[in-house]
């Protein structure tokens, strides 16, 4: 594919018109026709506007070979395809940068987020839960992952996590790309526990990522891959033994009826779910499995939180993330500080004005040092 081509690829799966485009760049509709149309070559001060609107590097515009990249896979995909184009546009956009950082300050990996990947997919539960423990073995995630993965994920694995503003049902997210590795897409908007939910559930899909022959195009998933995403998240969020301790520990015998039989006060509860940093639901349906009680019981315990119990509980606190996580900021700063980037690209990193930049005193001989865009 040519430039002219690669504009109206891009322009068309965005959904924008050339009056949209035009408003945005200040690019003429004429201009834009004719450079689409192949019969004018854009300057280059032209294609760097479109690249900004776009979300794509420069470098993609002068490529040849047909537009293709993996497909993210949505947990609630928005229904709203146009959406959908613009948000995955965004977030590769920042994948690649967040890439060009670890390249620019030479980022030791301490492991390689492919020693995670499955040799096959899981036939059945029990395979997926086999998954999730060796999973939580070698992230070394601890009695109590709510409280580590994130960070397990992204400082020695290098897993790239950003928080978005997700409308309607749709909670996450994930990509796997040769070029940038492994990426996360979570809303800011959840609640933490959820967030750590929904970052287990993505992290099933990464690790299953080269195994899964049923991808589809449009990063639409099956129900059952969803629901063996369900059943690692909550085995690996919940690890069987440490469970178990927290169950006893809060639990009071019932003597006078079932000296096996353990009671929990909804107190109990509601503190083990906040111990392992999930919902209530979540715990309950972790507690069927880990001592075999009916479903239907469960599911009228869960009714029974959600109409009565739960408006009396005292609420949890839940922090509303940046959209950059702080390795991405760290590693920006560490190449503005080194002198690897100038002030405008580490502004234009951090989707900041440059006077931010200057008001910080950065010496000024980092201002105008350039360096060559990694091929990603």
């Amino acid at each position: 594919m040519n430039i002219a081509d690669r504009l109206r690829s891009v322009r068309n799966a965005l959904g924008m018109k050339l009056a949209d485009v035009s408003e945005k760049t200040g690019i003429g509709i004429s201009s834009l026709s004719e450079i689409e149309n192949g019969k004018r070559e854009p300057m280059l001060i032209q294609l760097k506007k479109l690249s900004e609107l776009y979300e794509r590097p420069l470098s993609f515009f002068f490529e040849t070979t047909e537009i293709s990249s993996p497909a993210l896979l949505w947990r609630e995909k928005p229904g709203n395809e146009i959406v959908v184009k613009q948000l995955e546009a965004k977030f590769t956009k920042w994948c690649r940068q967040y890439r060009n950082l670890e390249i620019w300050t030479n980022w030791p990996r301490l492991n390689s987020y492919e020693d995670l990947f499955v040799s096959t997919y899981p036939k059945n539960f029990p395979e997926v839960r086999r998954i999730a423990h060796d999973t939580w073995k070698k992230m070394d995630l601890g009695a109590r992952p709510g409280e580590s993965l994130f960070r397990v994920m992204e400082e020695v694995y290098a897993v790239k996590v950003f928080h978005f503003t997700l409308e309607g049902d749709t909670s996450s997210a994930c990509i796997y790309s040769e070029n940038f590795g492994a990426a996360i897409m979570l809303n800011k908007n959840s609640k933490q526990w959820r967030r750590n939910y929904d970052l287990a559930h993505e992290l099933f899909h990464l690790v299953t990522w080269k195994v899964r022959k049923d991808i589809s195009p449009d990063g639409s998933l099956t129900q059952q891959d969803e629901q063996n995403a369900n059943v690692f998240a909550s085995a690996l969020l919940m690890p069987v033994e440490a469970l178990r301790e927290a169950v006893e520990s809060f639990a009071q015998k019932d003597k006078d009826k079932d000296k096996d039989k353990m009671l929990l006060s909804i107190d109990a509860v509601d503190s083990i779910a906040r111990q392992f940093g999930v919902s209530v639901d979540a715990l309950l349906w972790r507690l069927c499995y880990v001592y075999g009680m009916p479903n239907e019981y469960v599911k009228n315990i869960i009714q029974g939180w959600r109409d009565e119990i739960l408006p009396q509980v005292l609420p949890r606190k839940s922090k509303t993330p940046d959209m950059l996580p702080d390795r991405y900021r760290d590693l920006a700063n560490k190449a503005l500080n080194n002198g690897l980037i100038s002030s405008k690209q580490f502004a234009n990193y951090l989707a900041i004005n440059v006077s931010e930049v200057y008001a910080r005193n950065i010496p000024q001989q980092f201002d105008d040092v350039q360096i060559n865009n990694p091929t990603c």
